[in-house]
């Protein structure tokens, strides 16, 4: 049966030809990509539960998500494109006369890795992770496998936001230099009191952050070290915070 076309459209009773789909835009690296390194992805196939890389985070972009077999983007059933997020970390790890030391983290736009990352942007109090970020990646191994043809790998994903790290930075005392004093005469010298010992405040520290760690179960030394503050301090909050 033909399809009947408007009058000055095709001639009457012609069958309708289809009408060929738009070819997907493709997300193509930048030229600031291209000269800084995308980095290399620090999880592979062979990477083993436990694998974590810690770095600050140089860029953030959603790219389309591509087929593993044929390397072409992929869609949903209904037409819509799968994305992935690519994050781009700055590490001092190096393979290499020309590793600049950059690594690639692939999420995954849907499912238990975007959870993930959405999670660690809540306890960051961030909508997103950016530029200056502090971020850690942990491999935590395989999730059940239900209908999907593989198992969906695990992360967990903890952010240290820029301003969170320099609230923390900014807490230390600073030294204020003094001028040096001139030598006076023996007969004009005269008793002065030492100057008070600066106090040294506490720093502040993100309770989320350390209730993470925490759950992680990273040691209170360990969780000192990450952030930079003392270890007593750590156990301070864990004493006196309640489990999140």
């Amino acid at each position: 049966m033909f399809n009947q076309q408007p009058y000055g459209g095709q001639s009457y009773g012609a069958p309708t030809q289809p009408t060929p789909q738009a070819t997907p835009a493709v997300n193509l690296p930048g030229l600031d990509d291209l000269l800084s390194g995308s980095g290399k992805s620090f999880f592979n196939a062979d990477s083993q539960p436990g694998a974590s890389i810690t770095g600050t985070v140089k860029s953030v972009e959603v790219t389309a998500y591509r087929d593993f077999q044929t390397q072409q983007p992929a869609y949903w059933k209904d037409g819509k494109p799968m994305t992935q997020i690519h994050i781009v970390l700055d590490t001092n790890l190096q393979e290499g006369s020309d590793d600049d030391g950059s690594r690639s983290l692939w999420i995954k736009g849907w499912g238990v890795q975007l959870r993930a990352l959405t999670h660690a942007c809540q306890v960051a109090g961030v909508k997103t992770p950016v530029a200056g970020d502090t971020m850690t990646a942990t491999f935590t191994g395989l999730g059940e496998r239900g209908q999907a043809p593989q198992a969906p790998k695990l992360y967990e994903y903890v952010i240290q936001h820029e301003t969170a790290a320099a609230q923390v930075i900014n807490a230390q005392p600073q030294q204020t230099p003094q001028a040096p004093q001139q030598a006076q005469p023996v007969a004009q010298q005269q008793y002065q009191p030492a100057a008070p010992t600066p106090v040294q405040t506490a720093p502040q520290l993100d309770v989320n952050q350390v209730r993470q760690l925490e759950s992680m179960g990273k040691s209170p030394a360990e969780i000192a070290g990450f952030l930079g503050v003392p270890v007593e301090a750590i156990q301070q909050v864990m004493q006196e915070q309640p489990p999140f």
